[in-house]
């Protein structure tokens, strides 16, 4: 059904238009949602190496940044911030 990874699908409610559900598809089992002051835990821990992370959000688009994983460090802290593009109302 949906041919590209990290694929955003919209699903709206037929009775009341300002009810959505987003659901986005990946290509590995790796995820989790922001709690409200936007920290996470990752479904399951990552091995060392070097990965890149995208937060999505619906009005405010993506962001992504590369980190480093190395061993024996099994938490790090990464500031990813959207950026309001000058030609945006709100």
């Amino acid at each position: 059904m949906f041919e590209n990874a990290a694929t955003l699908a919209v699903i709206g409610c037929a009775v009341d238009p300002s009810i959505r559900g987003y659901v986005t598809v990946l290509k590995n089992d790796y995820f989790a949602r922001s709690n409200q002051q936007g920290s996470f835990k990752l479904s399951r821990p990552l091995k060392p190496g070097l990965y890149t992370i995208t937060a999505v959000h619906p009005q405010h688009g993506k962001v992504s940044k590369e980190f480093e994983i190395t061993s024996g460090n099994n938490k790090t802290s990464i500031d990813l911030v959207f950026i309001k593009e000058k030609n945006q109302s709100h």
